[in-house]
């Protein structure tokens, strides 16, 4: 009998959990894990260091400024967590930000609540474990300049917007995966952590996964400019919304249907968070 992974995601958004808690539960039927979201915050407007991409922005650079610089020096992250997982997308989209003030010089970010941020995150380490998986970043981030998040870049950041043609949907995907592991300080993607790198949006998944008859299949959706806009787009009694709610009202179907995403020509970024998530398992 196994104990639990304690497994942390970082992601953009709520609604991102649990399309990645439910992929998770589809890759592990018979390992119990516990699942803790420690970005963004479930307070208010998305807690001290906001949503979006901005806040994983924010959150690699507060994690690697407690490693000296690199997010695995972070012993306060790793010290009780199991694994990380970091989600991101690469398409275009909005900016969350939170409601308290906020500063950034050269990628830190100055804030009065910055010695709160640090309690909160030792009281986390000691509650859980880590498991990075999702970089939960889309692809849309690779569309971005960092002048559109208030942000001015460290030097060591690596350079945005980094989007490419699209398809293949990996060239994005790849050139994203550099830039995010340089916030983390990083060259190669460490141990314990998992990188979630869905191309275009998560929505791109749940489209696939729950309406795999829609028009943007016919292409394909990894390369669909804005997938969340299909939800909509269905029969009356089948159409849902890019909400918390309704996504878990269909979480069941995203996992029974994650199989189906995984198989070989079908959702690539998918097959490769799962490929990478389950090899990293087996070094735990």
């Amino acid at each position: 009998m196994f104990d639990p992974l304690r497994i942390a995601l970082v992601a953009e958004g709520p609604t991102d959990r649990v399309v990645v808690e439910a992929a998770v539960n589809a890759m592990l039927p018979d390992r119990p894990f516990v699942l803790t979201q420690v970005q963004p915050e479930g307070s208010l407007v998305f807690g001290e260091l906001g949503g979006g991409w901005v806040g994983v922005y924010r959150w690699c650079k507060q994690a690697s400024a407690r490693g000296g610089g690199r997010l695995s020096d972070d012993a306060l992250l790793y010290q009780n967590y199991d694994a990380l997982i970091l989600h991101v997308y690469s398409r275009r989209l909005g900016i969350h930000r939170s409601g308290s003030s906020q500063n950034f010089t050269r990628g830190r970010v100055v804030s009065t609540q910055h010695t709160a941020v640090h309690a909160e995150a030792s009281n986390l380490c000691n509650s859980f474990g880590v498991f990075l998986t999702f970089a939960s970043i889309d692809a849309a981030v690779a569309g971005y300049d960092y002048a559109e998040g208030s942000i001015e870049p460290d030097p060591g950041d690596a350079q945005l917007p980094c989007e490419r043609p699209c398809p293949p949907a990996h060239d994005t995907t790849n050139a994203l995966r550099s830039v995010v592991l340089s916030w983390c300080g990083e060259q190669a993607v460490p141990k314990r952590t998992v990188f979630c790198l869905p191309s275009k949006s998560t929505e791109a998944w749940v489209v696939a996964a729950l309406f795999p008859d829609d028009k943007s299949m016919e292409g394909h959706i990894e390369c669909w400019p804005r997938p969340e806009s299909r939800l909509g787009q269905q029969p009356k009694k089948l159409r849902i919304r890019k909400s918390q709610r309704d996504y878990k009202d269909r979480v069941s179907d995203i996992e029974e249907a994650w199989s189906r995403l995984t198989e070989p020509g079908a959702i690539g970024k998918a097959l490769r968070f799962q490929n990478e998530l389950l090899a990293e398992l087996t070094t735990l």
